[in-house]
């Protein structure tokens, strides 16, 4: 499977972007355990195949129609990823997939299967070393 060099996550939260550095912090980029029968955690991400992959996530909108990701969105590298994180990926404890679905093409996890001191270790690499971009949110 290829991947584009470039991921988008959104960020709701504006109290995990550090408007100092414009990094997030590692409150944005929460793994969910989602029930998986190969255990690993999910990180919600779109896949940059071209320019609609960040206008899915942009406009993406709640029920009530607020903006869904108030805070922007990060743009990481996945090249970066696979430097800074090389062991992590080796010893499977860090991969990626796509995972599209009917309402978004886009749609792919970052994927976590590690102890919580390993996780928060691999949260704050993806957080501080892999982040290129904070792009902003959409005015309302």
């Amino acid at each position: 499977m290829t991947y584009p060099d470039t991921l988008v996550r959104g960020i709701s939260d504006k109290n995990t972007v550090d408007p100092d550095d414009s990094k997030p912090a590692v409150g944005a980029m929460n793994f969910k355990e989602v029930g998986r029968s190969d255990s690993y955690k999910e990180l919600s991400i779109n896949w940059v195949d071209d320019e609609g992959a960040i206008s899915e996530i942009r406009n993406r909108r709640k029920e009530n129609g607020e903006i869904q990701f108030k805070a922007g969105l990060a743009l990481v590298n996945r090249k970066k990823i696979e430097v800074h994180l090389a062991d992590s990926i080796m010893s499977k404890e860090f991969c990626y997939e796509r995972k599209p679905d009917p309402e978004n093409k886009y749609h792919g996890n970052l994927l976590m299967n590690a102890k919580k001191k390993i996780e928060r270790m691999i949260v704050a690499v993806l957080c501080y070393n892999c982040v290129d971009e904070i792009q902003p949110p959409l005015e309302e």
